[in-house]
């Protein structure tokens, strides 16, 4: 619980209360309190055996799990199996006498030369296909457009 009075609720200042100054109202006031507090303290003492628990089975369940782990690892494992074999009568050695010789040998391979000849001349035609002729296009018939002919005028009247 939130200490509004910024005080450590375990240290609690004693309650001892002259029982003549006080009126009765005060002292039930102080022993809601003093209850109060008593609470607080309890309170906070079981959040912090909690929290101390919580801990201490957390790590328990851990080492448990670590020690199946490694059991499981350890049982599991197959010892290597190396089969040493010696065989019944030893092989000489070869005798220090002998050199190894290296002998190093050129092979000579001829190269094919090309000829001098010239190059044949291959003249080689090829036909151009003969394509259907093309439709031609015939010029549209000219129309002629006869205009109207003009309307014929009045002569105008010679007296006037």
């Amino acid at each position: 619980m939130t200490n509004f009075n910024n005080q450590d609720s375990r240290d609690v200042p004693s309650t001892d209360i002259p029982s003549t100054s006080v009126p009765a109202q005060n002292i039930d006031t102080q022993n809601r309190l003093a209850q109060q507090r008593n609470y607080e303290t309890v309170q906070r003492d079981r959040e912090d055996s909690n929290a101390f628990g919580g801990l201490l089975l957390g790590m328990l369940l851990t080492a448990l799990v670590g020690l199946g782990v490694a059991a499981y690892y350890f049982l599991n494992q197959r010892p290597s199996t190396t089969n040493i074999i010696t065989p019944a009568n030893p092989v000489a050695s070869p005798s220090p006498q002998v050199k190894e010789r290296i002998i190093e040998r050129d092979r000579i391979v001829p190269v094919p030369q090309q000829s001098s000849a010239p190059a044949p001349n291959v003249n080689v035609t090829i036909p151009n296909p003969i394509a259907p002729p093309a439709p031609v296009a015939q010029p549209a018939p000219a129309q002629r457009v006869q205009e109207p002919a003009p309307a014929p005028v009045a002569p105008a009247p010679a007296g006037q």
